[in-house]
């Protein structure tokens, strides 16, 4: 993913429900992780994703985190009901 902004927002919400990835549908659950780990452990976690396995995307600060979790305060606290529902409420 190009765009940290995505794996954050699901680590920091969850995720139920379809979501498709790459062409593939995917059905299961995230859990949140926002209230369990720090913004540099989000950062962390999402940097080692988007830089391992042959990925060269660029590392993700926990200022990054903090912008994302910032910008969900105002949302639900509930997981993303799948993808279009997590795709529908990009940041623009």
């Amino acid at each position: 993913v190009e765009d940290p902004q995505t794996p954050l927002r699901v680590l920091l919400r969850g995720l139920q429900g379809p979501i498709e990835v790459g062409g593939n549908t995917f059905a299961g659950e995230m859990p949140n992780f926002g209230n369990k780990l720090t913004d540099e452990e989000l950062a962390e976690i999402v940097t080692y994703i988007r830089t391992s396995w042959g990925n060269e995307a660029s590392e993700v600060s926990p200022e990054d985190v903090a912008g994302v979790r910032d910008s969900l305060a105002d949302a639900p606290a509930r997981p993303w009901n799948g993808g279009a529902e997590l795709e529908a409420a990009r940041a623009p």
